[in-house]
């Protein structure tokens, strides 16, 4: 410890903290540091809500084709309605329209 008295000891870090607040150099990589996790946070959130609404959209999509399809087959052949679930299985599991069930 030295002996000077505690005044100048405060005054020191008066001025040594005066400084350090009017001190600009370096104040975007803060701002970087701190906002740079939340803006990859940001972007990560809408990576997976849009691929949520994809999937879902996908999935609302073989569905629908899969009840055109059954109907399409149960309205043209009269036929029970087993057969139509059975003729609409594969479009549900392809997971895309059955195109060739309204066209043939």
């Amino acid at each position: 410890m030295s002996n000077r008295p505690a005044w100048q000891v405060i005054n020191d870090i008066t001025r040594s903290l005066t400084r350090l607040r009017e001190d600009q150099r370096g104040g975007v990589a803060v701002m970087m540091g701190l906002l740079f996790p939340v803006v990859l946070a940001t972007l990560g959130l809408g990576f997976e809500i849009s691929n949520w609404y994809l999937k879902t959209r996908s999935m609302q999509n073989a569905a629908d084709a899969a009840a055109i399809a059954a109907a399409s087959c149960w309205y043209n052949t009269l036929a029970p309605p087993s057969y139509a679930i059975n003729a609409a299985m594969p479009s549900a599991i392809r997971k895309r329209p059955a195109v060739s069930a309204l066209v043939g």
